[in-house]
């Protein structure tokens, strides 16, 4: 239920004010290593995401290892990357793949969407070329949620 809120709130803040707050980055972090604290103490499975300590580092150190670069291009922005990298620790590195392939694809199609529509009529009161790209990202961790309790039975 956390994941579900943490994304609909990262991506409706990412909507409206190109945004991802530090504060509820941190938070999602933090409720994770709790998360994974508790079920390494009590040996419960920790459910679709991350499996353990492990995974979760792995996920949120490819985050930074694969999408720092594209911000020090400054084709991405530092929320972006912050966001893959919760995204990681949050899902494992297979989770942080699928969810960033799929959200590049839904961003690529509103980036085509737009350049078209914006041909028929300027656009007035947003940045040249400012997409929300955490937004896309937290629909496609949605879906991959879904999918994977749905995977769960």
């Amino acid at each position: 239920m956390l994941f579900l809120v943490f994304n609909a709130v990262a991506g409706a803040g990412d909507w409206r004010a190109r945004r991802v707050p530090n504060r509820l980055l941190a938070a999602a972090l933090a409720a994770q290593a709790g998360w994974l604290a508790l079920c390494a103490a009590t040996g419960m499975p920790p459910g679709p995401g991350a499996a353990g300590w492990l995974q979760a580092a792995a996920g949120a150190g490819l985050g930074l290892l694969v999408f720092l670069p594209f911000w020090l291009l400054r084709c991405m922005g530092a929320g972006d990357v912050k966001y893959l990298a919760t995204l990681g620790w949050l899902t494992g590195p297979w989770g942080l793949v699928a969810v960033a392939l799929a959200g590049n694809v839904l961003g690529g199609a509103h980036a085509l969407w737009r350049r078209l529509a914006d041909r028929r009529r300027p656009a007035a009161g947003r940045p040249a070329g400012s997409l929300p790209h955490a937004a896309h990202l937290a629909a496609a961790a949605l879906g991959w949620l879904a999918w994977r309790l749905l995977a769960a039975g």
